[in-house]
């Protein structure tokens, strides 16, 4: 696997604000991953959080890497949690990592080179993760569940860049399934 490339590549599908030196965004080559022809790609937004997220070439005849797994963490130090981790230790990493993940099982739709991409301009909606309220209650926080006590920020995102609480997103879309937006995006 080529890490120049790779980098590249991740670094070319961040939008254009993030893509500045002051933005905060970090784009590196990790380690070789614990298999085979995978390497991780850590991805992190100052302030927000880091992700590591576990890279595959694509099959002979495609074009691109193919994300197999992402793991969220705090950003601290420029250290996103280890790809191996199987659980982030906080309930909003851990929602984002299952964001990710459900993201990735919807992006098996597309065709390999516009996989990686369209997982880090996904992450790179996230910036404002602390700082932009919902869309639909106009709050920062709001509980994580029906019956949860856990406030967390939206941590859902659209690729028109609206935030949302899950909750929220459902009840304006009729629908819990914002990954789908970001499948259908036509670039």
């Amino acid at each position: 696997m080529e890490p120049t490339a790779l980098l590249d590549a991740a670094r070319q599908a961040a939008p254009a604000h993030l893509q500045r030196p002051e933005s905060g965004l970090s784009v590196r080559h990790a380690a070789a991953a614990t298999r085979p022809g995978y390497c991780v790609l850590e991805v992190g937004i100052a302030g927000a959080f880091s992700a590591a997220i576990e890279v595959a070439v694509a099959p002979e005849g495609s074009a691109g890497w193919l994300p197999r797994r992402v793991v969220v963490g705090p950003h601290e130090d420029g250290a996103a949690c280890p790809a191996y981790l199987p659980h982030p230790r906080t309930h909003l990493f851990r929602a984002l990592s299952a964001h990710a993940g459900s993201l990735l099982v919807h992006l098996d739709a597309l065709p390999p080179a516009e996989r990686l991409p369209r997982l880090i301009r996904w992450l790179c909606s996230l910036d404002g993760l602390w700082t932009e309220r919902c869309a639909m209650c106009d709050r920062l926080l709001a509980p994580a569940g029906p019956s949860s006590t856990r406030l967390l920020p939206p941590t859902v995102r659209t690729p028109q860049l609206q935030a949302y609480h899950p909750g929220c997103f459902a009840a304006s879309r009729g629908s819990a399934c914002w990954e789908a937006e970001w499948v259908a995006l036509r670039e």
